[in-house]
């Protein structure tokens, strides 16, 4: 995960519902609702969920066969198993050097770090769907840096026809559909905000007191 996804999952999480897009008087409103911390632990039990997931299916793939490992499809037509490690990032990029595996696994653990940092510091309101997929992200995040942590490089098992090139894994997979999600997630939110009434979104806006 790059610095500039950082900013976008940052972004999508907590854009929830103080938009700065939408009126003052419906940013006083949300403000004002009560604070729930359900979000957040359900944030945290997928993380981690996502993350055992993981780790239970590399661990099943890389077990001791008593015959040579060969490729075998898991989906028809559209998933094959293999074994392959990469101590890169994504699609090995960067592989071969001895720090490789650290930095990656540091720099996906400071983008969880700085997003859960700025959720507390703005005090934003994390909505349902956003808890959900960074959940998902998270989980991935921390998926492939166990691996790069503990054994210095990532346990790769899944190739597909569609991306013929790129070995992956479970992670990888919570990764990429997480932040698509998440993003979108975030991008309707806001056009719904910006050009959907108020009372289409449920909300009730008290009119601003006069001026004397």
């Amino acid at each position: 995960m790059s610095i500039d996804s950082i900013r976008c999952v940052i972004g999508a999480s907590l854009g929830s519902d103080s938009d700065r897009g939408s009126s003052s008087v419906g940013s006083e409103m949300i403000a004002n609702r009560p604070f729930s911390s359900a979000p957040y632990w359900a944030l945290i039990a997928i993380a981690l969920g996502g993350l055992l997931a993981d780790q239970i299916s590399k661990i099943r793939a890389f077990a001791p066969v008593e015959t040579e490992a060969i490729p075998h499809e898991i989906i028809a037509g559209w998933v094959t198993g293999v074994l392959a490690i990469n101590d890169g990032a994504m699609g090995n990029l960067g592989g071969g050097y001895l720090a490789t595996p650290t930095v990656c696994a540091v720099e996906g653990l400071f983008s969880l770090a700085a997003a859960v940092f700025c959720i507390h510091r703005y005090n934003k309101r994390l909505r349902w769907s956003a808890a959900i997929l960074l959940g998902v992200v998270a989980a991935g995040v921390l998926g492939n840096a166990v691996d790069r942590l503990a054994l210095g490089y990532v346990r790769d098992f899944l190739t597909t026809p569609l991306l013929p090139l790129w070995i992956f894994n479970l992670a990888d997979i919570f990764i990429l559909f997480g932040t698509v999600l998440l993003l979108g997630s975030w991008f309707l939110h806001k056009l719904i905000v910006n050009f959907v009434p108020n009372e289409f979104q449920g909300r009730s806006v008290a009119p601003r007191p006069t001026e004397a």
